[in-house]
C-alpha cells in the first residue's frame, strides 16, 4: 500500500510540475501576443495538463484515504480487543470467590 501512494504522489508531483509549466508557456504566449494559434495551442496544453494533474490528485487521494482506512480500521479492532479485554478482567475479578467472612 506505501509503495502505491508513494507512486500516485509522485506521479501527482510530475503533473503538477507539467502544469505550473503549461501555465507559464500560456501567460508568456498571452504576454506577448504571440498570436491566437499559438495562445490557442498553448491552451489546449494546458487544459490537457490540468485534466492530467487532476486525475492524478485523484488517484493520490484515493490511496491516501484507503490507507487512512486502514489505519483507522485497525484502530478501532484494536479499541474493540482492549475493551473486551478490559471487561474480561473485570468480569473475573467479580467472579473471584469472596475471602472474607
Amino acid at each position: 500500500m506505501a509503495d502505491n501512494i508513494e507512486s500516485a504522489k509522485i506521479q501527482r508531483t510530475s503533473a503538477k510540475s507539467r502544469f505550473t509549466r503549461k501555465l507559464k508557456e500560456f501567460l508568456k504566449a498571452v504576454d506577448e501576443d504571440k498570436g491566437l494559434e499559438i495562445v490557442n495551442r498553448t491552451f489546449e496544453e494546458l487544459n490537457e495538463a490540468w485534466g492530467i494533474e487532476e486525475s492524478k490528485h485523484d488517484t493520490y487521494v484515493e490511496f491516501m484515504k484507503e490507507e487512512e482506512q486502514l489505519i483507522l480500521g485497525s484502530e478501532h479492532y484494536n479499541r474493540i480487543l482492549e475493551v473486551r479485554w478490559k471487561g474480561k478482567l473485570n468480569t473475573n475479578k467479580l467472579k473471584q470467590p469472596s475471602t472474607s467472612k
